[in-house]
Order: C-alpha cells, then structure tokens, then sequence
C-alpha cells in the first residue's frame, strides 16, 4: 500500500496521432496578452490561415505567458476515421507525436529528428521558448537506410543549421510522473516535461467535450484520493485494534 502511494499516478493513456496529418505554424501573440486573448489570438489565426473552418479543425497549441509567439497545429477532420477517434474516448491527452517532444529542455538552434515507418519529421527550436518550426517529410514503404539518410539531411538543412542534432528511433511514450501536474514523454534517455495545463492546450479533440471530460477527471481524482484515504484511516483502525487485542492477551 505504501508502495504504490510513493510511486504516484501512472503513465496516462495518451494517443499519438500521425505527424503528416497535421499543418503547423508559428504565430504571433500580442504582447501582455492575457490566457483568454492568446487563445482567441490562435484560433482567429487559424481559421485564417485554414481552408477549413475551425469547428472543422482538430487542433491544438503551446503557449507560454508573456511570450509572443505561440505555435499551433491542425488537421482537417474529416482525416480521421470513426474507429480512430473511438480510441481517443478514454485518452487523457490526444496529440501529434511531434507534440510530445515539446516539453524538453534543449538548447537554442536544436534540431529533434523523430522516425516512423512512414515519415521522418524535425522539431526545431531557435533562441525562443518552445518550437519554431516542425517539417515532415513522408516516406514511401519500400524507403531504404539511404533514402532515410538522405530525408534526415535534408531536414535539418532546412532550417539553415542546427547546433545539435538530437535523433530520436523509437516515438516518446507516456512515462509515471511523481505528480499529476504534469505528463512526462520518454524515449530512451531523452525525457520531455509538460506542464498539465500546457498538455490540456495540445490536445486536438473538440474543446468543448474537453472541458467535460476534464471536470470528470477531476471529480474521479478527487473520489480516488477520498478512497486511499479511507483505506489508510482503516489501516491504522485495523493495527490499533490488533495492538489492543495483543496487549489484553499480554496482560
């Protein structure tokens, strides 16, 4: 019992949803803005900037207070089948793969290179917070080591050179986090952290389903930390009342 309150909540259920499906651009934010104007700020950008409009989008973004730039993501719906958003009912976070790196602490004029058997694609972070730019270039299924190669070059020269070329082979995995603030990616040594309400704002799903599957979430959390403590107040019960039988049977 003691194990398992030390070792915290478990890795969350999250679905990685392929990087070829999503457009990215960096935004601009105004200076000062407020949460709530940032967010108004990106989706007005959005559908600007989208064929679609937004109630047509899955998208997401990565903001933090008092910068002004935000980066942001989409993906037409209608990209996505039945059966793949069935899977997202019981996620707690629903974002593209390249989204899980966004949370490492790297260096400025970094370059991040995550594999898949269909698309090699490149994070690169400038002298900013958070990410500048995401590339992505598909790969067909017979692709050799050579033409991976030969995709990876020209990712990272794309963006004019990079100080450090981080190359990832396996997609980040939820990893167990000490706390439920926050969601940590893990893919071999390489660790990113987000913040919870950071990971709340990459997630594509529609938002106003977001917010009732989060009260939801809240409100099971709470019934959980209610019942670990009934269990413990119990076990302290169960130890005295032993100890009070074993001191009688002592007297």
């Amino acid at each position: 019992f003691l194990d398992s309150l030390r070792a915290g909540p478990p890795p969350p259920k999250v679905a990685l949803l392929p990087d070829a499906l999503f457009f990215t651009r960096a935004l601009p934010v105004a200076a000062g803005a407020t949460a709530a104007e940032a967010v108004a700020q990106v989706e007005l950008a959005l559908e600007a900037i989208s064929p679609f409009p937004l109630a047509q989008l899955y998208y997401g973004w990565l903001w933090a207070p008092g910068t002004e730039r935000a980066f942001a993501f989409a993906s037409y719906r209608r990209r996505f089948t039945s059966e793949q958003t069935a899977q997202w009912q019981d996620a707690e976070l629903v974002l593209p793969a390249f989204a899980a790196v966004f949370g490492a602490n790297v260096e400025p004029a970094t370059t991040l290179i995550l594999a898949s058997p269909e698309c090699l694609t490149a994070v690169h972070w400038d002298a900013g917070p958070g990410p500048a730019q995401v590339l992505c270039r598909p790969l067909a299924p017979e692709a050799t080591d050579e033409d991976r190669a030969r995709a990876r070059d020209e990712l990272v020269r794309a963006f004019g050179g990079s100080k450090s070329v981080i190359d990832l082979t396996a997609p980040p995995a939820a990893d167990p986090a000490l706390t439920d603030r926050e969601i940590v990616f893990r893919s071999g040594d390489f660790v990113a952290r987000l913040p919870a309400a950071v990971a709340a704002a990459l997630d594509v799903r529609d938002k106003d389903e977001l917010a009732v599957f989060r009260r939801a979430r809240r409100r099971d959390l709470i019934l959980w930390r209610v019942a670990l403590g009934c269990a413990a107040a119990l076990a302290l019960l169960a130890a005295g009342e032993i100890a009070r039988l074993g001191g009688l049977q002592w007297q």
